[in-house]
């Protein structure tokens, strides 16, 4: 049938053309395709205001999450200054390390920013709200809010940074990566019963404060095959306080500690002590003992929060919480090789995690801290 239809296309083709042959021949005028402008770019921003971009940006400055972003689109050269939190991390920003601090988080230096005279300022949408654009974009520079740290939204983020920055097809190549083992944990939990999902207890970098549903470490617990017992706290998509006797009474399956230590940095140590400090004095917490986490072994310490929850490295971390909630259904997962191959592949950097960094402790499982 296939030759049959194809051999009638080559007949009508040359009928056509044959015809074609006999009509008187006419000048034909050229119309050329016009060319699609490249600028100017519009994007909605975090928070929800248009911005548009009018021609190429050659100058940013910008803080943690966005320096990482701007790495993995292989921009980096178009960075001129960076948040104190680049500077801090030299083995992470080998190159982004060394450019002029412009502060940090909610005290950025507007002094120091217009001295480097950049395009764009790509700022996270809840820090200095307000104070960039009013002090930067009367001189012309343009001020975007781009969170890129939430897990839910770090990808349309992130496309939005690659077509401002006409980075489109090195945007594709890390979603897709990332999305590749998104899916590939979410295939198997997601027909999980709710009885075979372990409750978990995710404590952020303060003690007893933890997520409701549709933050971003609930939405890594969730793809992982996971119950956050904080879940249906109110509000919703926020950081809460609980008391020590609220989890002691939800009793979790698991306990995930992700901290936040001034001045240290996990690519920049290498002994786990600091971890293992952290585990202990929550195994200590009075009440505890009688949580079935404690009384089974599963408390696990790691997940840096500034590193693997609200990075582009959330993938990682999501790895590393559906091997420690169900390890014999993930037995071929290896979080630590995903995590280097994303250090060579998109960081570009000689990082051996066989050898340095401490992301994890949990005295059996990750006894050296990956």
């Amino acid at each position: 049938m296939k030759k049959v239809i194809l051999t009638g296309l080559v007949l009508v083709c040359l009928i056509a053309s044959l015809i074609a042959g006999c009509a008187p021949k006419k000048e034909a005028a050229p119309h050329p395709e016009p060319a699609v402008p490249a600028y100017p770019r519009t994007i909605v921003d975090s928070a929800g205001r248009t911005v548009t971009i009018d021609k190429p940006i050659q100058r940013i400055v910008g803080r943690l999450q966005v320096a990482e972003a701007i790495k993995i689109l292989g921009a980096e050269d178009k960075m001129v200054g960076v948040g104190d939190s680049v500077k801090q991390r030299e083995l992470f920003f080998p190159e982004l390390s060394k450019l002029p601090s412009v502060g940090e988080r909610s005290n950025p230096n507007i002094e120091k920013i217009i001295e480097l005279k950049p395009d764009v300022v790509i700022w996270t949408r809840t820090f200095a709200e307000g104070v960039l654009e009013k002090k930067l974009e009367p001189l012309g520079i343009t001020v975007i809010r781009l969170d890129l740290y939430r897990p839910e939204t770090i990808l349309d983020d992130l496309r939005k940074l690659a077509y401002i920055l006409e980075k489109e097809d090195e945007a594709k190549k890390f979603i897709d990566w990332y999305e590749g083992y998104m899916n590939a944990i979410k295939q198997r939990t997601t027909g999980l019963p709710e009885d075979e999902r372990p409750k978990v207890y995710f404590e952020m970098f303060w003690d007893y404060m933890t997520c409701t549903r549709g933050y971003g470490p609930d939405m890594m617990i969730r793809a992982a095959g996971g119950r956050n017992i904080a879940a249906n706290l109110e509000p919703p998509d926020k950081a809460v306080k609980v008391s020590p006797e609220w989890v002691v009474a939800q009793n979790p399956d698991i306990i995930v500690k992700s901290p936040s230590i001034a001045g240290v940095y996990p690519y920049n140590i290498d002994d786990p002590k600091v971890l293992k400090d952290i585990r202990d004095a929550i195994l200590n917490r009075p009440g505890f003992s009688e949580i079935t986490a404690v009384k089974k072994g599963r408390v696990y310490v790691g997940l840096p929060w500034g590193e693997l929850v609200v990075t582009p490295r959330s993938v990682i971390g999501t790895a590393y919480m559906a091997k420690w909630f169900h390890p014999e259904l993930f037995k071929d997962l290896d979080p630590k090789a995903i995590h280097q191959e994303y250090l060579k592949r998109f960081m570009r950097i000689d990082y051996d995690l066989d050898t340095h960094g401490v992301f994890v402790y949990h005295p059996e499982q990750h006894p050296d801290g990956r």
